[in-house]
């Protein structure tokens, strides 16, 4: 793998810095792999750890919104500027509004099991609020490829897992399009 990584850094002649970053990238996700598959895992710490991810994510994502809702210089996160009108592209702390949303569609599911299966019932409301919150983010980082992954991952996951999902997810999705709609709309005309 590392092989292969500076074979295509030499030929794609891809300056020094970024090469050497995604070769680290690349030593660091085999580093991670085996690593994790030397570790005895039962279905408890394997529950603790989705949860730290999950955590962490929603936290990124908290991020990301509270510049969009209180001005871009809230924690000095940068955002982009879209290609198609969208406006600004919250980033939080991945620098990217893509990779944002693919950290937000691989915690999804997780919330969105979590909204109607974590006990006690006070737990499926924290997991609806993150699921309403991470939908928000998901929206406005305006990554239309995690939009669809969510979408239909959403869809065809919660006809197979627990159809009480399917619901769900539209239900926080419409509320999250139409929050984010009024948000970003109130702020436009206050700026």
């Amino acid at each position: 793998f590392i092989g292969l990584a500076v074979l295509s850094a030499v030929v794609n002649a891809t300056p020094p810095t970024v090469a050497l970053l995604g070769i680290l990238m690349t030593v660091d996700a085999l580093a991670i792999y085996f690593t994790v598959r030397m570790v005895p895992l039962d279905a408890r710490a394997g529950a603790a750890v989705i949860a730290a991810i999950v955590v962490a994510v929603i936290a990124a994502a908290v991020f990301g919104l509270g510049p969009a809702a209180f001005g871009p210089d809230l924690f000095g996160f940068p955002s982009e500027r879209g290609n198609h009108g969208e406006g600004a592209r919250i980033t939080s702390i991945f620098g990217n509004p893509n990779m944002l949303a693919a950290a937000i569609g691989l915690a999804f599911p997780f919330v969105l099991l979590g909204s109607l299966r974590l006990e006690p019932a006070r737990w499926r409301w924290v997991a609806r609020v993150a699921l309403f919150l991470l939908a928000c983010a998901l929206l406005l980082t305006f990554s239309r490829g995690a939009w669809l992954a969510v979408g239909l991952g959403g869809l065809i996951g919660g006809l197979l897992v627990d159809w009480r999902a399917v619901p769900v997810l539209f239900v926080t999705v419409a509320l999250a399009w139409g929050a984010v709609s009024y948000w970003t709309r109130t702020l436009r005309g206050a700026g």
